[in-house]
């Protein structure tokens, strides 16, 4: 469905989304409105936390897009979908743990030691961090992780196209660790010790 939010300066911003997810599109839209526009028949790509959204102005009206994480970054598609169910699927995920949210930046760094995105059953931790371009997170393989290996980073954009499921858990507080057996949120572990069984299936 198309959603529309009027700005205080009259300027329309529109949006495709799911019927289902139309409370969070309203939601991101507000957010989205009250950032700079880009100039009329200009596009502006603009934060929104972990993600990005490219706004492109004809008149009145600024269409949001939001990155094809599925093939190629860099190429945009029309709506807030994808953008939507990250959200949903992260508000499920405070719910659960009962946590309030620490959101990354959308190119901030993941450190991920070998196997780490590729092992079903795999394992987090968010440890602090000074450095902005750092999100304090590690990824590694829950069932055999070698510390003494050499991690690569990757940015949260890129973990949005090789397992956006770990979407879900990256505004999680720093302290806290997490593993994932699939697509399912098995269990996490608060920065005070204690293990709670999530059980949450994600589905992105």
């Amino acid at each position: 469905m198309r959603l529309t939010f009027r700005n205080s300066s009259g300027l329309d911003y529109v949006a495709e989304v799911a019927d289902e997810l139309r409370d969070l599109g309203d939601l991101l839209l507000s957010l989205v409105a009250g950032k700079p526009a880009p100039a009329d028949g200009k596009s502006l790509k603009q934060r929104l936390d972990w993600n990005i959204v490219r706004l492109t102005r004809t008149g009145s009206e600024v269409v949001v897009e939001e990155p094809d994480y599925a093939y190629d970054s860099e190429h945009f598609l029309p709506g807030l979908n994808f953008t939507c169910a990250v959200l949903h699927a992260q508000q499920l995920v405070h719910a659960r743990l009962e946590v309030e949210a620490e959101p990354v930046n959308y190119d901030a760094g993941v450190l991920v030691y070998p196997e780490g995105l590729t092992a079903a059953g795999m394992a987090a931790i968010r440890q602090d961090s000074d450095l902005p371009e750092d999100s304090g997170w590690r990824v590694f393989d829950a069932d055999r992780v070698d510390w003494k290996a050499e991690p690569h980073a990757l940015r949260v954009y890129e973990i949005a196209a090789k397992r956006p499921e770990l979407l879900s858990i990256l505004s999680l507080p720093a302290g806290w660790s997490i593993r994932m057996e699939g697509r399912s949120l098995a269990e996490a572990v608060s920065p005070e010790g204690k293990h709670m069984a999530a059980d949450l299936n994600i589905s992105l």
